[in-house]
């Protein structure tokens, strides 16, 4: 046998004689010196390290195309082996044979090194799919190594593609930890899928410009495994042109650090008993899925997009199957999830959803709670919390639905209704906290459940119905500082066939500024809250309590929210923007109430008692019917004319913000039932007038009221 040494950069020479400190090392140790033990692997019993000379021809299984180290050690021999032995481990470092034919299928290999002057080469397998590799990849060459076969881990390791990258054209099923860096390729052609973790726990990591494409891709395949796929860099890409299932029957997990993962459709525990997580964490991080996403299938599923990540989807689901429990979480500066198609959060099973602080979620529209039997959560929770739901949100269809916006989360949506007349009544909505604040552009309907705002909380509206639909049961809280309903347009409580009810608490307020109805099933309960109302109609129930309600335009007894008859107690408030009438036959009555208009008309009976006063603007007041004081204030700074009956003990300030003189004050001469009035006037005024009235009429001078008796008689 002919014996040669070669040197590291691979020129042959003649054998040369060396002492012990100047002997040359072989590429292998140089490269486990290089790398460690971590990249290349120790060696099995009868295996040997074997370096490619390609000699002979380009056939892998030739020996006479491999050197490998002699007795001494040192120098290299050509291969006594007529093929590489089990476990062996095989280093590259000259250009020779560009591809490379004959790999043993199923052949067990340790390390596959290409050293600093190995050329680009090609690999291709021989009677089978596959090869065995116990140790790791490791390219030096700065040229691209290209493997036409699947190549199965078995064992831990590490393939680090160098400057000139490594392409495997297959891989197999993964039950080790394998790190893929600087620039590794998988890619799996025809009908191969992936599986990280079949029958027992593996590791991907896409390191440094690695990447993995395939057909499909399974994490946690079978019951009691466990798959983790981890991408760590920018340029890291994980591509599945099929189904990705991250815990398909066993546990599965994606975690996106920095990098890129898509496929077409993507299942977050899929089969039950499953278990799936996926993390998207980072402004680099980001997972497209042009298809369909279900988030806990069935059974638990958890997404988290985080501090930046992107995670973009078709049509997605959220729990959906029976058995399914899903979650997604949306939160941090950046954090964002954007659905084209129709999102659902517990279609047959139980979904939850959370939009944080500072994440954003797009979807073309929503559901919460589908079937019968399942249940939907959404919140959007703290400061920039966003969600923009573009198409219809139901909340409850045949399920139960939960909605909360709160610590200053936004929701908008297009059109939205709460509850449906098979689901119970057990949804809900929510809006609490200052700050959180839902816009609906479109309809806002309750058909049943309850809908509360409270706290701070704002709810703006185009449209608002309320338990309008046939059979319908809604209702609508209010209560709390700062909680806000404001609807531009049509305000509706009840129907014929319908019930609606609201109510509105202390410190809250209702802003109607379009048409606002109350049919026959409406019920309005006002206990302390404001209502701002502009065009009415009641055919329902009010019941006012205490609290305040403002009139944009003129308010007329008999008519919306002024019955025939109505007595205002203590805390009970009304404002006019326009005339308040009295009409002839009604009554109205402030009890210790208040109340505000730009001008009065009095055609029917008004009554004003002690602690209440009645101010009127610049239209002034006429007294046609009755106006009866009961130690109560009427003031006006437009003029004061009464034709009619005037009495009691009361005070009337005529004058501009209670300033008499400013203006003039008449009872009219044809007036016939001037009695017994008591009349304090900030300063005496020639302008007055007193008819022909019978009795006595009595004015005073304030600040001391002196008593002045005029009497004037027919």
């Amino acid at each position: 046998m002919n014996k040669h040494c070669i040197e590291l950069t691979g020129r042959i020479a003649p054998a040369r004689h060396f002492s012990r400190s100047h002997r040359l090392l072989p590429l292998s140790m140089a490269l486990a010196a290089a790398f460690g033990a971590a990249i290349l692997a120790p060696q099995g019993a009868g295996a040997a390290t074997l370096t490619w000379t390609g000699a002979s021809n380009s056939s892998f299984a030739n020996g006479a195309n491999w050197t490998q180290l002699c007795a001494d050690g040192i120098s290299l021999c050509t291969s006594p082996f007529v093929a590489p032995p089990q476990q062996s481990s095989f280093i590259f470092n000259n250009s020779t044979q560009a591809t490379i034919n004959g790999m043993p299928a199923g052949n067990g290999f340790g390390n596959i090194t290409f050293g600093l002057n190995a050329g680009a080469r090609t690999f291709n397998i021989s009677g089978g799919s596959a090869i065995g590799l116990s140790g790791g990849i490791v390219n030096l060459s700065g040229k691209k190594q290209v493997f036409k076969l699947r190549i199965d881990a078995q064992g831990d390791q590490t393939w680090a593609g160098g400057s000139g990258g490594v392409e495997v054209n297959n891989t197999g099923d993964l039950n080790y930890s394998l790190n893929l860096v600087s620039g590794v390729t998988m890619v799996n052609a025809g009908n191969v899928v992936t599986k990280v973790g079949t029958t027992g726990t593996g590791t991907l990591t896409l390191g440094t410009s690695s990447s993995l494409a395939a057909p499909e891709v399974l994490l946690g395949e079978q019951y009691g495994s466990s798959g983790t796929v981890n991408l760590t860099d920018a340029a890291a890409r994980l591509s599945a042109v099929g189904n990705l299932h991250v815990g398909d029957s066993g546990t599965g997990e994606l975690n996106i650090r920095s990098g890129q993962a898509s496929s077409n459709q993507a299942f977050i525990g899929f089969n039950y008993g499953s278990q799936g997580t996926v993390l998207i964490d980072g402004a680099s991080s980001k997972l497209a899925v042009s298809g369909i996403l279900e988030v806990g299938r069935a059974s638990t599923g958890t997404v988290t997009v985080q501090n930046g990540g992107t995670l973009t989807s078709g049509e997605s689901f959220i729990g959906k199957a029976l058995g399914g429990d899903g979650l997604a979480l949306v939160t941090g500066a950046g954090a964002s999830w954007t659905t084209t198609g129709s999102l659902t959060v517990g279609k047959d099973g139980v979904g939850r959803l959370q939009v944080g602080a500072g994440g954003k979620l797009n979807s073309l529209g929503a559901t919460l709670g589908n079937q019968s039997g399942s249940l939907g959560e959404a919140k959007v929770a703290g400061a920039n919390a966003n969600w923009v739901a573009a198409g219809k949100l139901q909340i409850g269809n045949l399920g139960e639905g939960i909605l909360s916006v709160e610590q200053g989360g936004l929701l908008s949506t297009s059109n939205a209704t709460l509850g449906t007349l098979t689901d119970a009544g057990q949804s809900t909505a929510r809006v609490t906290g200052a700050g959180s604040r839902w816009d609906s552009a479109g309809d806002l309907r309750v058909d049943s459940g309850k809908l509360t705002i409270s706290d701070g909380g704002v709810l703006n509206a185009n449209k608002a119905n309320f338990g309008e639909t046939s059979g319908s049961t809604a209702w609508v809280n209010l209560s709390g500082a700062g909680a806000t309903l404001n609807v531009s347009g049509q305000l509706v409580i009840g129907s014929s066939a319908g019930t609606g009810t609201v109510n509105l608490g202390a410190g809250a307020t209702v802003n109607a500024n379009g048409q606002f109805m109350i049919w026959k099933g409406g019920v309005l309960n006002l206990d302390g809250g404001t209502l701002n109302v502009d065009w009415s109609i009641n055919e329902g129930q009010v019941n006012w309590n205490s609290g305040t309600v403002n009139f944009l335009g003129s308010a007329t007894s008999g008519s919306a929210l002024l019955a025939h008859s109505t007595g205002l107690g203590v805390g009970m408030n009304i404002n006019a923007a326009g005339t308040l009438a009295i009409l002839s036959g009604d009554d109205l009555s402030l009890n210790g109430g208040q109340g505000k208009a730009l001008g009065l008309e009095v055609a029917g009976d008004l009554a004003i008692g002690s602690f209440s006063e009645l101010s009127v603007g610049t239209g002034g007041a006429r007294v046609n019917g009755s106006l009866q004081l009961a130690g109560g204030t009427i003031s006006s700074v437009g003029s004061f004319e009464s034709s009619g009956y005037v009495g009691g003990y009361g005070v009337i300030f005529n004058g501009e913000v209670e300033i008499l003189g400013s203006q003039r004050t008449r009872f009219a001469r044809e007036a016939t039932h001037v009695q017994h009035t008591f009349v304090c006037f900030e300063e005496e005024t020639p302008s007055t007038e007193f008819g022909n009235g019978s009795g006595t009429f009595t004015v005073a001078v304030a600040p001391a009221c002196e008593r002045i008796e005029y009497a004037e008689n027919n």
